[in-house]
């Protein structure tokens, strides 16, 4: 199983608790805008005794059925900054930019569109153009992220798991149980009448994809990010949506980790972390506020509210 340890990570349910005891647990609604990872610091060792490593929302993170068995995952040093590309323009993002300077870090550089492409040079987005129905519907780009926020995934066998999921490495099978957080399925239905749906997620496709295969039935997803997609911050994964290929004043990002959207914290709408807790709202809840911004011309001009 040691193999499997990079694939899958996960935020530890024991520390969702720990927060939640101390009245830190962010709610739909958190502050606007997350300070950025710490200063490097050195990390402990890896485990790599288990099949946690495959998915990741950004944060290292512990399955709550392998909290006993792995210690939290964090990389041993500080990741650098993407190197600039002499034929892609590059400059800092403007949203974590005073909180860096404050800690006396500096954030990676994020692609920035040129504002006129010169000759034989075209921006390499993640997203492909959009489609001329969803132009002529003006419909705005959702991100979604994927583990403790639509699901929650196990190696080790759960009673309860809505589906099952095989998958090969190294020669060897091995299954994920997967629990559906309550309402996703009419979640997915809905916002994918609304808005151009994107999946992006910090885990790798060998994992997401077959999962996505399932969760998405009515095939509602345009597209489906992953690890590779990510920028490294300080051993975090960050889901940078100046990359996307979409005006950000009509990008919204859902995820649990503040990690994942530290570059563009107004364009975000926190979501608490998922288990198993079968009473849970946070999906059926979104609903009428995503509505709500449909017509916004700019989205950040309500997002970034979410601390007043």
């Amino acid at each position: 199983m040691s193999a499997l340890s990079s694939l899958v990570t996960q935020v530890s349910e024991d520390d969702e608790k720990k927060k939640a005891a101390a009245g830190t647990t962010a709610p739909v609604v958190p502050k606007a805008k997350p300070a950025p990872a710490p200063a490097p610091a050195p990390a402990a060792e890896k485990k790599k005794n288990g099949g946690w490593w495959l998915f990741c929302c950004g944060c290292s993170k512990a399955t709550e059925d392998d909290a006993q068995n792995h210690s939290e995952e964090k990389d041993p040093k500080p990741v650098a900054a993407p190197e600039k590309k002499e034929d892609t323009p590059t400059k800092p993002p403007a949203a974590p930019a005073a909180d860096a300077a404050a800690s006396g870090t500096t954030a990676p550089d994020a692609v920035v569109p040129p504002d006129a492409p010169r000759e034989s040079q075209e921006p390499k987005w993640l997203l492909d153009p959009m489609t001329d129905e969803d132009k002529r519907a003006n419909k705005k780009t959702l991100v979604l992220d994927l583990d403790e926020t639509l699901v929650h995934s196990s190696f080790t066998y759960i009673p309860d798991a809505d589906f099952v999921i095989e998958i090969e490495l190294d020669g060897a099978i091995y299954k994920v149980y997967v629990r559906k957080r309550p309402g996703v399925d009419e979640f997915m239905r809905e916002v994918g009448k609304k808005f151009e749906v994107v999946v992006f997620t910090a885990s790798l496709a060998k994992y997401a994809d077959p999962l996505l295969d399932i969760l998405d039935k009515d095939r509602v997803v345009k597209k489906r990010l992953f690890r590779e997609a990510c920028v490294q911050h300080y051993g975090n994964y960050v889901k940078d949506l100046s990359l996307l290929g979409r005006k950000l004043e009509h990008s919204i990002i859902i995820d649990n980790s503040p990690f994942s959207y530290m570059f563009q914290p107004d364009n975000a709408i926190p979501i608490v972390s998922w288990f198993n807790d079968k009473s849970d709202r946070q999906l059926y809840d979104l609903l009428p506020f995503l509505d709500s911004l449909l017509e916004i011309d700019d989205v950040s001009t309500i997002l970034s509210q979410k601390s007043a």
